[in-house]
């Protein structure tokens, strides 16, 4: 009778699974796990020494293509990129800090900037510092006395299609997962049910959308359709150049709002050019200021779109 019991179990579990798989496989494109690599966390690689990653930007495809014969193309976006970068004449080099130089000086090269990390507010560290500070402007507004939460004092019929570029958005939650993907190294395969390793990205989906079911808060759009984007690495830091990816991958799902709850101190062209190019589409973005007091607003909060 045991060994029944368990066999029939057994099946029921197997059963259980291929009926979740069945239904939820085709839509969140559910894969195994690769693990992290030798330092125990994903989305981090070491670089030759003496190298870092530079992002370039150039005037043609044929120069850049030819650019990566001649110096060794950094791998800080896996294969789930839709090769965004490469459409808008952009890659991520690894160089000395000779060769950046000489890079510099190409006709045929806009600009060449180091391929910095931005890193999740409400983290203890900041990436990079910047002599130039952003003034942090106070507004003070009176006491809203409506019985209403704030977060609802609104309500939308209407899908809108909300990106969120961050650590990822575990599915199994009471949001409305439309898309979702990680751009971190070694993630390839990575499943979907399990994407977010810090909790940070989960948190910011369901500040904007979580389900009114009665089950904790109720989201600023319940009706709202998530589109999920893991840029953030197990230490909630990602290179810009994955982020940019995101930004033009979210642009090209013709989403209505990019949210970035991310910064940076120094000032990045390469992404100011995203952020331009996404508001151009008629998106709104959204950033966060960071939470670095009197070190001012952190970029991408700190562009003007």
């Amino acid at each position: 009778m045991r060994v029944r019991e368990i066999m029939r179990r057994s099946c029921a579990v197997t059963a259980m699974a291929a009926l979740v798989m069945h239904h939820v496989g085709p839509m969140l494109n559910i894969r195994a796990a690769e693990p992290a690599n030798e330092s125990g966390v994903t989305g981090q690689r070491t670089q030759q020494k003496g190298k870092k990653d530079y992002i370039v930007k150039f005037k043609t495809k044929a120069e850049m293509k030819q650019s990566t014969k001649t110096y060794e193309e950094s791998t800080e976006i896996n294969q789930n990129g839709e090769d965004k970068l490469e459409e808008n004449k952009l890659v991520s080099l690894e160089l000395s800090g000779k060769e950046a130089e000489q890079l510099e000086t190409n006709q045929n090269v806009e600009f060449v900037e180091e391929d910095k990390e931005v890193s999740a507010c409400g983290e203890k560290y900041f990436a990079g510092k910047d002599k130039k500070k952003h003034k942090k402007v106070e507004k003070r507004h009176k006491k809203n006395e409506s019985k209403v939460e704030w977060n609802k004092a609104k309500k939308s019929n209407n899908k809108v299609k909300i990106a969120i570029l961050d650590s990822g958005v575990d599915w199994g939650n009471d949001i409305d997962l439309a898309y979702q993907t990680s751009l971190v190294p070694g993630e390839e395969e990575m499943t979907q049910m399990f994407m977010d390793g810090s909790g940070h990205g989960s948190s910011v989906a369901s500040l904007i959308a979580a389900k009114d079911n009665g089950e904790g808060i109720t989201g600023i759009n319940p009706n709202a359709e998530i589109y999920s984007y893991r840029v953030l690495g197990d230490g909630n830091k990602a290179p810009i150049s994955r982020v940019v990816e995101a930004i033009y991958m979210a642009i090209n799902h013709k989403v209505n709002i990019i949210n970035m709850s991310f910064g940076i101190s120094e000032y990045s062209e390469t992404l100011e050019k995203a952020v331009q190019d996404a508001a151009d589409a008629g998106i709104l973005v959204v950033a966060a200021a960071g939470n670095t007091g009197s070190e001012g607003v952190q970029y991408p909060a700190a562009y003007d779109e």
